[in-house]
This record gives structure tokens, C-alpha cells and sequence, in this order.
């Protein structure tokens, strides 16, 4: 496990909540399709006023195309801290073999009403997916194919 730190320098901008540091738990160089990435942040409050936020987490793959977001809730910014942590754990990714990268975002994302960002950091944490299941190595993806392997499907013989 890798730990980024990110510092003013590589934004620019002082933030309402700032990134400061992401990590990967995963063994980022042999992710499986069916394993959980867990992803540890920790969130600087530069605004004690910001009382509410989302956080945001896309996946890009090797040709710089978006294969999953996810948006989280709203949650309530922890009161009187100057920074708290977040661990955001996705549970069936479901990415097929091949190397991404994350962008993450903190701020207000309502997906009926609009977003407004505090904090983004692209690119920040690479992996690559090598085997479906733990033990089981992906010996041929096409990218025709997709990034996506679907893995809990039914199909019934009638």
C-alpha cells in the first residue's frame, strides 16, 4: 500500500475541505475482479462553515476513459476536527484485466440538482486487475470487450 500526499502546490487553490492524502489497501499491482478496493482519505476542513459534503470516485482506464463513478451520499462534515478520514470501500468493482487510474472529488454532488467541488485530484492512484477471481489469472481480455466483466449473472435453461 502506497500513500499519496497532496500538497497546496499541486493544486493551487486552498479548498472548503481539501484532500490531503489517498491510499490504496489493495496490492495495487494484482487487483482482483471480485476483491474490494478499499481506499483510505483524509480531508482537511479549511472552512469550518462547510457543514455537509459528498465524495465522488472515478475509475479511468489506460485510454483515459471514464469506466465507473460512483457518488456517495450526503454526510454531515465532522464538527470541531481540522481534518478527519474517510475509508471508502467498493465492494464488486467488477473491472476487467487491465490498468486504471482514480480520480477522487469532494464537494456537493446532487445528481438531480447540480454539483459544486471543494476538492479534485485526478489521476492520483494506479492499479491493474489481473485475475477474476483470487487465484484465477485473466489470460486474454479484448478491449472490444469493455472494462466491465460481469460476474453475478443468471442464465436459465428452460
Amino acid at each position: 500500500m502506497g500513500i499519496v500526499y497532496i500538497d497546496n502546490a499541486y493544486r493551487g487553490l486552498m479548498k472548503e475541505l481539501e484532500i490531503t492524502e489517498v491510499s490504496i489497501e489493495n496490492d495495487n499491482r494484482h487487483i482482483v475482479s471480485d476483491e474490494p478496493l478499499i481506499f483510505n482519505l483524509k480531508i482537511l476542513v479549511n472552512d469550518r462553515k462547510t457543514d455537509k459534503f459528498t465524495l465522488g470516485l472515478h475509475f479511468r482506464n489506460i485510454e483515459d476513459h471514464c469506466v465507473g463513478t460512483f457518488v456517495s451520499q450526503i454526510y454531515n462534515t465532522p464538527k470541531d476536527k481540522d481534518f478527519f478520514y474517510i475509508k471508502l470501500i467498493v465492494h464488486h468493482h467488477n473491472l476487467s484485466k487491465g490498468r486504471y487510474t482514480t480520480c477522487f472529488n469532494i464537494g456537493m454532488k446532487d445528481l438531480e440538482t447540480g454539483l459544486r467541488d471543494y476538492d479534485v485530484l485526478l489521476g492520483v492512484l494506479n492499479f491493474e486487475v489481473t485475475e477474476f477471481t483470487k487465484g484465477k489469472t485473466i489470460a486474454l481480455w479484448k478491449n472490444s470487450w469493455g472494462n466491465i466483466l460481469l460476474q453475478n449473472v443468471d442464465l436459465i435453461i428452460k
